[in-house]
């Protein structure tokens, strides 16, 4: 019984969900106008729809607080993106704004209202009026100037880390995850490159073959690829990929991601994503997985590992590798190498490092390929091969570390004589969660930069209301003294008729000192009243006047008096009024 009640409620939030998911599709448009815009606080609404439902394109949510302006497959599970406007940067979940300019540009602001990214930054879009955006069924992302038909600006050009059915890939675009690209190199040749922060190194198709060997050509020079709706994958240099489940009415993508492999997926009915083809079979083959000095095993998931005699430098990134507990001397330019009886090695089977071979030789034996090392002090380990053939390779740097069983060789990892070293130390999913992994790093968008998190919105909330009581009291102050002064202290019509008979002669304020000189200290009085005493005075260029100083215990109605007296002084003479207070 409580099973059917389960399933009961599972079905009606399914129904729930596809209604809402219904209207959301009937409400939002597939073209829109200048001047339109999605705040991300409405990012359950999409910003545009393709006309046949399978591409949305809006905000999505890419880690805690961090969101992204994307293009996405409607019906996979995660809404999975096929592009994002400035995808290193994502912004806040509060108060950030993608909107279309009048000028015909796609612009995405943070929460402080500052623009992270453009179609302009991308591509000539902007200073053009009447301009339209649309999403096509396609997946691109397209600004079209109506009057003429032309595309202004596409997504298709600007790719991320997808390429879509359709969409061509030339050699002025790139796929790019984290440190790994795909692009076409300056031989003609569509390559993998791992771009590190140190290093750099291509590893698709595999370095150890040559182009032809790896059935590539170099003499194509105009550089282009694209994926097929039936699932093909075909490239200039004789490239030619295919899916599992080749045929026609399967939605596709081609992705690079964080491990460095090149997959094709395939949509299934159930909105989630399989795998059909990738251009790596051996995952490790990918370069710089586990850092410097790491090493990549798949068995049968890609966990990484670290050298005898090291640990990692950061127990959340293996990209950064791991760091020697031991030093094997100053081998910098000139200095004397270490004598050799001070080293020793230890055997790591069946495991090499790709690159960075300082010397090369062959035919040695295994003592000979030991010593060589041994002379050179920037020598950290050498790989023997155990083929019969006695290939030697002295390694400076050790990166693109691997372990496979079907290695014929070893590396000899050069260490001090008295240093102990331990079995390797391995990171495993159960111990330490370090599995590799090629999901999309978590991002976190810093509240203090972009604004409070909407999780902070009561802080806010409790702010605004005391900012609304204060504003309200404020209002009732002014408005009660107001009330107060003009019912109880109203200015008699006789003043206020003279001061608007004053105010007319049009005459300046001067101040005490100004007064006192012009007056000669308050020499020569004209007259008295009841608010203060009348002195004659002279202004500079000769200008007479009459100055009344006012007595200090004035009241109103000396005031009127006051008003009336220089409304009659004004008459016959020129009147200055100014601080002629003590």
């Amino acid at each position: 019984m409580a099973g059917l009640v389960t399933g009961c409620l599972a079905a009606q939030l399914s129904l729930v969900s596809l209604l809402l998911y219904s209207l959301a599709s009937t409400t939002a448009q597939h073209t829109l106008g200048a001047g339109s815009s999605l705040s991300v606080e409405d990012r359950p609404q999409p910003f545009l729809v393709s006309p046949d439902g399978t591409f949305s394109c809006g905000f999505l949510q890419v880690g805690d607080n961090a969101f992204s302006f994307s293009v996405w497959f409607t019906a996979s599970q995660n809404s999975t993106a096929v592009w994002t406007a400035n995808r290193d940067a994502p912004v806040n979940g509060r108060g950030s704004r993608v909107s279309f300019t009048r000028d015909g540009e796609l612009a995405l602001a943070d929460a402080n209202g500052t623009t992270v990214w453009t179609s302009r930054m991308a591509g000539i879009s902007g200073g053009r009026r009447g301009l339209t955006i649309s999403l096509n069924d396609t997946g691109n992302l397209v600004i079209t100037d109506p009057s003429t038909g032309s595309t202004v600006w596409q997504s298709f050009d600007w790719p991320t880390d997808t390429l879509l059915p359709s969409q061509p890939f030339t050699k002025d675009t790139k796929l790019v995850a984290g440190y790994y690209s795909l692009n076409f190199d300056n031989d003609n040749v569509l390559r993998l490159l791992y771009y590190g922060p140190d290093v750099a190194s291509l590893y698709w198709p595999l370095p150890d073959l040559n182009i032809y060997a790896a059935g590539r050509t170099n003499y194509n020079s105009s550089r282009i690829a694209f994926l097929n709706n039936t699932g093909v994958f075909l490239s200039s240099d004789q490239l030619q990929a295919q899916a599992t489940d080749l045929g026609l009415g399967i939605k596709r993508r081609l992705t690079i991601e964080q491990d460095g492999n090149l997959r094709m997926y395939s949509l299934n009915t159930s909105g989630g994503w399989t795998q059909t083809w990738s251009a790596l079979k051996q995952p490790c083959h990918a370069h710089g997985i586990c850092g410097r000095n790491g090493i990549c095993e798949y068995q049968p998931s890609l966990r990484c590992s670290c050298l005898p005699g090291h640990n990692m430098t950061d127990r959340g990134d293996w990209r950064k590798g791991c760091k020697p507990l031991f030093s094997i001397g100053n081998c910098s330019q000139g200095a004397a190498p270490p004598p050799p009886e001070q080293f020793m090695f230890v055997r790591v089977p069946q495991t090499d490092f790709y690159g960075f071979d300082i010397a090369y030789n062959k035919s040695v034996t295994f003592e000979q390929c030991r010593d060589l090392c041994l002379q050179m002090c920037q020598c950290s380990a050498f790989s023997y091969r155990l083929d019969g053939n006695g290939f030697c390779y002295s390694k400076g740097l050790l990166f693109n570390g691997y372990t496979s069983p079907n290695f014929p060789g070893s590396i000899y990892l050069k260490v001090p004589r008295d240093f102990n070293v331990s079995a390797p130390l391995v990171a495993t999913a159960s111990a330490t969660g370090l599995t590799c992994s090629h999901n999309v790093t978590v991002k976190t968008v810093n509240p203090d930069v972009y604004g409070k998190a909407p999780r902070n919105s009561g802080k806010w909330a409790y702010l605004f209301a005391f900012t609304g009581v204060l504003g309200v009291l404020d209002l009732l102050f002014i408005a009660t003294g107001w009330w107060f002064l003009s019912s109880k202290q109203s200015i008699p019509s006789a003043l206020e008729a003279g001061y608007r008979k004053v105010m007319t002669s049009q005459f300046r304020r001067f101040t005490y000192r100004e007064l006192k000189d012009a007056t000669g200290n308050f020499k020569e009085e004209l007259g008295r009243g009841g608010s203060g005493v009348v002195y004659r005075g002279v202004l500079e260029g000769g200008r007479v006047v009459a100055v009344k100083r006012l007595a200090v215990d004035v009241t109103v109605q000396g005031d009127e008096e006051f008003w009336a007296e220089m409304t009659l002084l004004n008459k016959t003479s020129t009147v200055v009024i100014g601080d002629a207070f003590n």
